[in-house]
């Protein structure tokens, strides 16, 4: 079940942007993450980025960090793909994928999230981009 999660907002006055693409094996029963990128990476300032297979490493990390988790809240096990995280250097962090990954997820189960886990997901995009906020942008 191919899906995607999306995440587009404004939090303290920053950009917050992800969308992730899994395909999800609804047959599977055993937790398992593999990843299948083949986008061009960045092209030009105001430009989508499509992860490609090389770097991103703190996005892929981000989406699988949401995966895991989402299929922890949904309590279930299933083999999750990535096919595409897609951003912008500017809006994206890791946080915001993961945030973007475990909607993706969701998506694909046909679950929908309590109250407490959407408050979850608020806090990770509330704390995206702190580091920077703080002035620790290394």
């Amino acid at each position: 079940m191919i899906a995607l999660g999306k995440i587009g907002t404004y939090i303290g006055g920053l950009p917050h942007m992800a969308v992730v693409e899994v395909d999800v094996d609804l047959d599977s029963n055993k937790t398992a993450i593999s990843e299948r990128y083949g986008g061009d990476g960045w092209i030009a300032h105001g430009h989508l980025e499509d992860v490609t297979e090389k770097g991103y490493d703190d996005w892929k990390a981000g989406a699988k960090k949401g995966i895991e988790w989402a299929l922890e809240v949904a309590k279930t096990s299933k083999h999750v793909q990535i096919i595409r995280i897609t951003g912008m250097i500017t809006d994206t962090d890791p946080g915001i994928v993961q945030c973007a990954a475990a909607h993706a997820v969701w998506n694909a189960l046909g679950f929908v999230p309590d109250d407490s886990t959407l408050a979850q997901i608020e806090k990770v995009l509330a704390n995206s981009w702190q580091k920077y906020r703080d002035g620790q942008n290394h």
